[in-house]
């Protein structure tokens, strides 16, 4: 079944929030390789089914909350349509955190949905309530948003409300639709940043990365990897490509060549 929408969205949250073990029980598969560890920001892959049993698939940008990461965090932000946030009901601080986090979005990716989590519902019977959790829920309502509670073992809220939080995308405003075309060619300018940033630290990207990022089958980007290969002298060693001879500004401009001819392809 093929996708009704391609969505980026961002998971956000200070360190120790819980992020991680969510997203895996969530069953959403990482790469081999994290590359939050070298430049901040992880890409993870979910289909979402949506009321109307079409399918849509969310490009979900794990940002990562170290002080370190902080300078380039803006890039990650481009083009986002939704965003997840993330705090532990047993760290009071994480609350106060995650006003500065929604901020963060505003400023950088505009005035986008979100869905505010309260995670790791199950150690408050340990450490008692530390945080108003009826100032959470408020807090969230004010912002047209949604807010659930979960725990590494009681996903099932999240995975209701990222369902919800995707239909509110998909089913736009008409104002709301204006923005479409914007919001798209931000995302597909930091998918380009996030891999002239993989490449520039580390040489390499894993092909199924680059395959899911372009949205391309695997024949087409098979024909199409053999093309750049040859064009730019980058080598295919195993599941990676490895650019340590390749202009990767011109890999970056191939790339943005693609988009641009599939942008024409979906106006027609």
């Amino acid at each position: 079944m093929s996708s009704a929408a391609k969505l980026k969205i961002v998971i956000c949250g200070p360190p120790g929030s819980g992020k991680d073990s969510l997203l895996h029980a969530l069953a959403i598969p990482r790469f081999q390789t994290d590359y939050k560890l070298t430049v901040g920001v992880d890409i993870l892959f979910k289909d979402v089914k949506l009321s109307n049993n079409q399918m849509a698939t969310l490009s979900i940008w794990d940002i990562g909350g170290q002080e370190r990461f902080s300078f380039i965090r803006s890039t990650f932000y481009k083009g986002a349509s939704g965003a997840i946030l993330v705090f532990d009901l047993s760290r009071a601080v994480t609350w106060d955190d995650i006003k500065n986090w929604y901020a963060e979005i505003k400023r950088f990716a505009g005035d986008i949905p979100f869905v505010l989590i309260g995670n790791k519902l199950d150690l408050i019977q340990d450490v008692g309530e530390v945080i108003d959790r009826d100032e959470c829920r408020e807090y969230a309502e004010r912002q047209g948003s949604i807010y659930v509670e979960a725990s590494e073992k009681n996903i099932i809220a999240v995975e209701d409300a990222i369902i919800e939080l995707t239909e509110k995308i998909v089913n736009p405003t008409e104002f709301e639709r204006l923005k479409i075309e914007e919001i798209r060619r931000k995302k597909e300018e930091a998918d380009l940043e996030i891999i002239k940033k993989v490449l520039q630290v580390s040489s390499k990207i894993q092909i199924n990365m680059l395959r899911n990022i372009l949205d391309l089958d695997e024949k087409t980007f098979d024909s199409r990897i053999i093309e750049w290969a040859h064009e730019l002298n980058f080598r295919i060693d195993g599941d990676y490509i490895v650019v340590e001879n390749t202009d990767i500004d011109g890999f970056i401009k191939i790339l943005d060549e693609q988009f641009e001819q599939w942008s024409k392809i979906e106006k027609k």
